[in-house]
């Protein structure tokens, strides 16, 4: 018997070696759960006062290289002030939603990131997906952010974004996103993006944050909804 527990150990590595293997591939992915997931973006309009938007086209290259199944992208204007912020949630399975981070996507299209740092932010909390309003409860929301610049002179493109990723469950910002959303059905990944027009970034910010405290219970309304 002893003559084979080399082999029976060989053996069980395989065997464990696959199966991590396929959870970091999402080889045990059901793809219809991760096609429900995405067709709730098909009719989520997140509606927030005061900002009036409208939808825009993620072509077939971006959809392709980030693996996305079903997206919802959407440009927001402020009535009072006219800052424009744009949205972007994606759904897809777990790995190339993981992978595919600003870091890559902004990055290799010319941009330098500055200053990424992981941070909690209030957001507001609906009793439930029926609700039409907020119950002025609020909860943390924890997010990446960075910069992004591209040119070397007064005309130079500033971006701030904000990014994080949701499973089955919640909005969350991990060290490893890969990681920590193996063996998840299908992930969402959000990105808030505004564009820094004015040289005082933090009142832009500011305004940024303000946005988004807004803008996810509407997200977990609609993405409650069945589709």
């Amino acid at each position: 018997m002893k003559r084979f527990l080399p082999v029976l150990a060989v053996a069980a590595l395989i065997v464990l070696s696959g199966y991590v293997h396929g959870l970091w591939t999402d080889r045990w992915t059901v793809a219809q759960e991760v096609e429900n997931a995405a067709q709730r973006l098909e009719s989520l309009v997140p509606e927030l006062e005061d900002w009036q938007s409208r939808p825009l086209e993620l072509d077939a290259r971006q959809r392709e290289q980030g693996g996305v199944v079903g997206c919802m992208l959407r440009r927001y204007e402020n009535q009072r002030n006219g800052k424009a912020i744009v949205v972007l949630v994606t759904c897809g399975r777990p790995g190339p939603m993981s992978v595919h981070t600003p870091e890559v996507c902004y990055v290799g299209a010319g941009y330098r990131m500055s200053d990424p740092t992981r941070r909690k932010l209030t957001t507001n909390v609906y009793t439930s997906p029926t609700r039409e309003r907020w119950n002025g409860s609020a909860k943390a929301t924890e997010f990446w952010t960075a910069k992004f610049t591209k040119g070397q002179g007064v005309e130079d493109s500033r971006l701030r974004l904000y990014w994080c990723w949701r499973g089955a469950e919640r909005w969350d910002a991990p060290d490893n996103p890969r990681v920590a959303f193996a063996g998840q059905p299908f992930l969402y990944k959000l990105y808030v993006i505004q564009e820094l027009v004015s040289s005082d970034e933090a009142m832009d910010d500011a305004q940024c944050r303000e946005f988004i405290a807004r803008l996810v219970p509407e997200l977990e309304r609609g993405l409650a909804k069945q589709p």
